[in-house]
């Protein structure tokens, strides 16, 4: 009889170690009227969203990441933005698990710690979660050598159709396409960021610690608010119909889909920072949604 009540009393635990086990890769969170979800492979945030309203656009069918760059969500770059000397491109985070160190539920905001370590590298990713959606990296040398490193933020903003999109914030600032495309600009950018062709634009945010851009959908009738802290660069992308990038976009999909991306690196081609033994580096991304009723047609 005892054997038996001790089998009923271990029997529960069993059952939800296991549920736990099964599914260990992804976390959800929840607050107030917004929730996401947030893949541990490659620490991707596949979905956010506010009052049921889905802010992030995912490809049809969701990617995933391994063995090459899916596109959705908000993925990691890092330790290298951008494609290195070997040809892979944005690091290898998002190829790599995180360990879950910490978590936090609460009614207005629940705050979920990631970690990662690659060689020396040490990458804290924060996820904080209320009416936005905030995220942090905070990249630490535990080494005892120098380190270089570069990192962003790749978040896919979900739009009802690119060309009815324009981003605001940019103007008065530096800027450098892609070398690659057929006619790379370079200058002053002035006024607003319209996006009705494909674009690969890397704007200069040195010497402006805290930065805000509104990407307006003028077909939602809503803006998103993304604001970044300690980016020195940040990338206007996407790929229109010429879809000249890693990984697969299926279709016309590249329609639907803006990406604003902070990023602390050197100079625009990735090249990275130097980073001292037990220095660290923040790069931190927030985004909310608001109604934009008087946005252009």
């Amino acid at each position: 009889m005892k054997t038996r009540r001790l089998a009923a009393a271990i029997l529960p635990v069993l059952v939800a170690a296991a549920l736990l086990s099964a599914d260990a890769q992804t976390i959800e969170l929840a607050a107030g009227s917004s929730s996401c979800t947030v893949d541990l492979d490659g620490a991707r945030i596949v979905s956010f969203r506010r009052a049921g309203d889905e802010v992030l656009w995912n490809a049809t069918p969701p990617q995933k990441s391994a063995p090459d760059w899916a596109h959705g969500g908000l993925p990691v770059c890092w330790p290298r933005f951008g494609v290195d000397a070997s040809g892979a491109i944005h690091g290898v985070a998002w190829r790599r698990t995180f360990r879950l160190l910490e978590r936090r539920d609460g009614a207005d905001c629940s705050t979920a710690v990631l970690g990662l370590r690659e060689g020396d590298a040490c990458l804290e990713f924060v996820i904080a979660l209320s009416d936005a959606l905030s995220v942090e990296m905070k990249t630490t040398n535990a080494g005892t050598n120098e380190m270089f490193c570069s990192f962003g933020l790749h978040p896919y903003l979900r739009v009802a159709e690119r060309s009815k999109v324009w981003v605001d914030g940019l103007d008065g600032l530096c800027f450098e396409d892609d070398p690659s495309r057929p006619r790379p600009e370079r200058g002053v950018w002035k006024g607003t960021v319209h996006i009705e062709e494909s674009i690969d634009r890397i704007f200069q945010l040195s010497g402006r610690p805290r930065m805000a851009f509104q990407v307006h959908d003028a077909l939602r009738g809503r803006k998103a608010i993304v604001e970044c802290e300690g980016a020195s660069h940040l990338n206007v992308w996407n790929p229109g119909a010429e879809k000249n990038c890693p990984g697969v976009v299926p279709g016309d999909e590249w329609r639907h889909f803006v990406c604003v991306e902070p990023i602390l690196m050197a100079a625009t081609d990735g090249s990275p920072v130097m980073i001292p033994p037990g220095g660290k580096r923040i790069l931190k991304l927030s985004m909310r949604i608001e109604d934009d009723c008087g946005a252009r047609k």
